[in-house]
């Protein structure tokens, strides 16, 4: 059997909510020249529109909590059925959240791509990713988040563009709570379907950037 250069698969990133798994993702895509499909941007778009499907995702965004799982099926089955012929593999972050996409994208994959899906686990501890969601700051111009490590001191700007520094409005620490009981309610049986079949890759995301991704370029095979 042909070996599938990384090039070509169709990588799914997971992990609790400030894991870091934007940056992982954002890394592999350039090192493999992937195609991204990022399930919180396709959101993001949606609730930026006038209509009233719109409206509801934005309210919904804006509390932290998260769209009904067929809108996001819908979404990044969009995606790939836009990208299947593009001829290049495909990163996936914030998704599968739940049961119902983790066999949906086992369907769709293979009869796109002609490959499974590779999950990837980022993982955190619940209390390291409260502190990294509780002190989280984004550019208001670039969007960019400042870096975990080093530890952060609540910078006043972007070191990237000089933008100012803002909390999500998604941060509250309502909101946060909420995330990591869904993780632990619908996200945790993914990532347990996943490992019974050996499939799941495990990354500790509670190390440098930089480290993390030379752990998950290994445990993908690729020690270059």
């Amino acid at each position: 059997m042909a070996t599938i250069h990384p090039r070509d698969r169709v990588y799914v990133v997971v992990g609790r909510s400030g894991a870091g798994k934007g940056t992982q993702v954002d890394l592999l895509a350039r090192k493999f020249r992937l195609r991204k499909i990022v399930t919180g941007d396709l959101f993001r778009a949606l609730a930026a529109s006038k209509a009233m499907l719109g409206r509801s995702i934005k309210r919904i965004v804006e509390r932290g909590g998260l769209p009904p799982g067929w809108i996001a099926s819908y979404l990044w089955t969009h995606e790939l059925i836009r990208l299947a012929n593009k001829k290049r593999g495909v990163v996936i972050e914030g998704a599968p959240r739940r049961m119902e996409e983790a066999l949906l994208l086992d369907k769709v994959v293979p009869f796109l791509f002609g490959s499974g899906v590779v999950p990837v686990l980022i993982h955190v501890s619940e209390a390291e990713a409260m502190w990294r969601l509780s002190n989280r700051r984004v550019c208001s111009r670039c969007k960019r988040s400042a870096p975990y490590y080093p530890r952060p001191k609540n910078p006043a700007a972007c070191a990237a563009c000089g933008g100012r520094m803002v909390r999500r409005k998604d941060d509250s620490p309502k909101a946060i709570r909420a995330r990591m009981r869904f993780y632990e309610k619908s996200v945790k049986p993914v990532l347990r379907y996943y490992a019974r079949q050996n499939r799941l890759i495990r990354v500790n995301g509670e190390q440098p950037i930089a480290d993390v991704f030379k752990e998950l370029l290994v445990k993908l095979g690729h020690k270059k």
